[in-house]
């Protein structure tokens, strides 16, 4: 091979060299016969000897064959070279490709991480994933993640112990998994997708993205709405705003302080009712974050992180508004009001009634403490979709709202109870015979001793059952009606198994039960299956203040006289 160029195609040097080897057997075929018989029997073997000339022969077939091999060698030869092109293109191609989709991957403002089920980091995490939780391959992913959150790798691990063992679908396993990660002041929302298995072992591709912009826009949204909220009921009711900051800072004190765990759920579940009503979403939505840490970790008494965390949404919530809170000791009356008070004196009334008029508006006007607690009802009404009218009915009332302020902040409940538990949804009102919407009356009337409220609606009713089992698994007694009201105001009794930010701990009417007690106030409760509940309250006259002054109401048009005309 090495004597011949290199220039010539392997068939031509197969052949040639075929047809060399095949000359040696005649050539040695003639040697021997000249070796034993001599020249003259050696000439006569060629000429008549058929063996002979078959060996003369060999070198034509073995040129041929050789020169066939050789043109199957070159074809061989063409592929594999072909062949080897093509893999080395197909790397080439595949190493670009490989370097573009890390390239892309290390540019994207997501981690990707590939893990297995222990939570280990498997393959090659993203440039971001190393940059933001220092994971490398074959490290414990869980760890790093949240290093001072025990309870999110408790969680974690526990998640992907259950996708391991195949305990519920995939799907609805992977929907368990923890989905959002607070870090460093940064919030990290994740993602679970299934993978292929690696190296035999079932994978996770698991996708961290920073939210932290999103959310702090979304949180600066929120407070720009809350502070619009809470202003517009700080300009329509000063008196009853400055009312409701003086007991929820008692609130706060009590959920912190209080020696008895059940004062401390009454007043935390209060407060969160109470902020709501008055459009403080930050504070309701930290008492609810209190309560469920009070429910998840079976504890009676906030942590220090908690405690802090509280104080210091309720301080900066009121620190944004206040401002717009002119301290004061004005007295804000409405225009017909000295409409009324100029009629009583034009008609030469006594001095005593003109002095209860004028007493009067030293009291806070009633409405607009029935108002706010309207408003937050059709709030959650359109929240739970429920379609209701809410109907407020009082006569032009003042109130002693320093005296009776505990009275309507925990008056919440009811109104919160009547939408979550009371009132069907449209489709079952529908269904019973009912109208789609529901109603709630709110009705306040002067009384002979004080004041009388009821608050009605038209829902299911009170399901004296559920309370009837939920007292028996207390150890409460709960055969008579008797029994079963007394149940109904004692802490952790519910008709419901699932507690909302709404209602279903079963505090608030406890808590309503003892501020009536408190202030002597009596408490009736009628509830009819399918019909609905009415709760009666009848307030008594205030120590220093009447409890309740009805201004008269008069028709603003000039009479015959050119004064307001007295209606009633």
């Amino acid at each position: 091979m090495g004597l011949m160029p290199r220039s010539l195609s392997a068939r031509i040097r197969w052949g040639l060299l075929g047809a060399c080897f095949g000359v040696c057997f005649p050539v040695l075929a003639i040697a021997i016969r000249w070796a034993q018989l001599g020249p003259a029997a050696a000439t006569l073997a060629f000429q008549s000897d058929p063996l002979l000339w078959i060996i003369l022969t060999a070198p034509v077939f073995l040129g041929t064959f050789a020169m066939v091999a050789g043109h199957q060698h070159d074809g061989l030869r063409s592929l594999s070279n072909s062949l080897e092109e093509q893999v080395a293109a197909r790397t080439r191609s595949l190493s670009a490709l490989t370097d573009h989709l890390t390239l892309i991957q290390d540019t994207i403002g997501d981690a990707l991480i590939p893990i297995d089920l222990r939570g280990r980091v498997v393959g090659k995490p993203s440039a971001r994933s190393v940059e933001w939780f220092d994971a490398e391959p074959s490290q414990d992913l869980i760890r790093r993640l949240a290093p001072d959150d025990r309870r999110f790798q408790s969680t974690l691990a526990l998640g992907l112990l259950q996708l391991e063992e195949e305990f519920l679908p995939e799907e609805v396993a992977l929907a368990q998994l923890p989905a959002a990660l607070e870090r460093g002041g940064r919030h990290y929302h994740l993602e679970y997708r299934g993978l292929p298995a690696v190296e035999g072992r079932r994978a996770l591709l698991l996708t961290v993205s920073d939210v932290t912009d999103r959310i702090e826009a979304d949180q600066e949204r929120a407070r720009r709405t809350e502070q619009h909220t809470v202003v517009a009921q700080i300009l329509r009711d000063a008196d009853g705003f400055r009312a409701f900051r003086a007991e929820a800072r008692e609130l706060l004190d009590l959920a912190i302080d209080a020696d008895e765990a059940r004062d401390r759920g009454r007043a935390l579940h209060t407060l969160k009712g109470n902020a709501a009503v008055f459009g403080f979403g930050r504070i309701a939505m930290a008492c609810q974050r209190a309560e469920d840490y009070l429910a998840s970790h079976g504890a009676a008494v906030l942590s220090l992180e908690e405690q802090e965390a509280l104080r210091a949404t309720f301080q900066q919530s009121f620190r944004e508004v206040e401002h717009f809170l002119l301290e004061d000791d004005a007295i804000r009356v409405a225009r017909d009001e000295v409409a009324a008070l100029l009629a009583t004196i034009r008609d030469r009334a006594s001095y005593e009634q003109i002095a209860q008029q004028l007493q009067a508006w030293s009291l806070a006007p009633l409405g607009p403490v029935l108002e706010r607690l309207a408003s937050h009802t059709r709030r959650l009404a359109a929240r739970l979709e429920k379609d209701v009218e809410i109907a407020i009915l009082q006569d032009n009332l003042r109130v002693d709202v320093g005296s009776y302020g505990a009275f309507f902040s925990n008056l919440v409940h009811v109104m919160r109870n009547a939408i979550d538990h009371g009132l069907e949804s449209p489709e079952e009102r529908v269904a019973r015979g009912k109208p789609p919407q529901g109603r709630i009356q709110v009705k306040v009337t002067r009384g002979a001793a004080g004041l009388e409220l009821e608050v009605q609606d038209d829902g299911r009713g009170i399901n004296w059952e559920a309370i009837r089992a939920r007292a028996e698994a207390q150890g409460l007694p709960a055969r008579s009606p008797k029994e079963l009201m007394e149940a109904m105001f004692t802490d952790g009794i519910t008709t419901t198994d699932r507690p909302n930010d709404i209602s279903g701990r079963g505090v608030g009417l406890a808590a309503l039960r003892m501020a009536c007690q408190d202030l002597g106030i009596l408490l009736e409760v009628h509830s009819e299956p399918g019909l609905g509940t009415t709760f009666r309250f009848s307030l008594p006259p205030s120590p220093e203040l009447p409890a309740l002054t009805e201004v008269p109401r008069f028709d603003l048009h000039p009479s015959e006289r050119g004064a307001p005309r007295l209606l009633d």
